[in-house]
């Protein structure tokens, strides 16, 4: 990626969020956690699937929850 998000963009896609729940900052944080942790979960069931020869000894890390 090798084409650098502006701020007004990034500005304009957080207005954009809370306005879509209705200025309520807490049920958007709220959904983006219970995305966050489902997109978590998905990479832990890839990756348990995941040979080691597959990706050459690399496997995905995940961040510390």
């Amino acid at each position: 990626m090798s084409k650098a998000v502006s701020k007004d963009s990034c500005e304009d896609d957080i207005d954009g969020l809370i306005a879509a729940y209705d200025g309520d900052a807490k049920a958007l944080i709220r959904a983006l956690l219970d995305e966050r942790k489902m997109l978590i979960h998905q990479i832990e069931v890839a990756a348990s699937a995941m040979s080691v020869g597959y990706g050459r000894g690399w496997k995905p890390k995940l961040p510390i929850e």
